[in-house]
């Protein structure tokens, strides 16, 4: 979680945005945004993440697609402890896999691992290089193509409700 001054741990929270399109048999690309928020009396965590990328389906059995991700990360947070706020700027890429399983013709689940890098100034403007880890789990129910897409997203310091919609495939 988010280390706080006197050594606890707490959780930002938050949500995402998210949105796909298939563009060629099996090949899609996808944008989402996130925003997550932890507040205290003193501290607070302000993140703000934007990925685009591009992703390709492998059709396994009937019920099952796998696929493979990668995509570029901007990340934007604002840390406050004791009056203290530093903004902090970051780019990357993440690359990660996952499955559709579909539960019935009008929807199924979606569970996903993603690994995330990407390069930032410490407070001190030092470069740090740090990585999290995204795992995803969500429902969508599809009619003609069109998908709507719930779930959840956890990384190793903050969670958030996901909302996506999703075209074809």
């Amino acid at each position: 979680g988010v280390t706080q001054p006197d050594g606890s741990s707490r959780q930002a929270n938050g949500v995402a945005l998210a949105g796909s399109y298939e563009v060629l048999r099996h090949t899609y690309v996808f944008a989402d945004y996130r925003l997550f928020r932890d507040a205290g009396s003193t501290n607070s965590l302000d993140i703000q993440e934007a990925r685009l990328g591009a992703g390709f389906a492998f059709p396994v059995a009937r019920p099952l697609d796998l696929f493979l991700e990668g995509s570029l990360l901007r990340n934007e947070s604002e840390r406050c402890i004791d009056s203290d706020c530093q903004d902090i700027n970051s780019n990357g890429y993440s690359y990660g896999i996952g499955a559709w399983i579909a539960l019935n013709p009008a929807g199924g689940i979606r569970i996903s691992w993603t690994e995330q890098e990407y390069d930032r100034d410490d407070p001190r403007g030092n470069p740090v290089q740090r990585s999290g880890r995204l795992i995803e789990l969500g429902l969508h129910s599809r009619h003609t193509g069109h998908s709507i897409v719930l779930g959840g997203q956890a990384y190793s310091d903050a969670n958030s409700f996901k909302v996506g919609y999703r075209y074809t495939f």
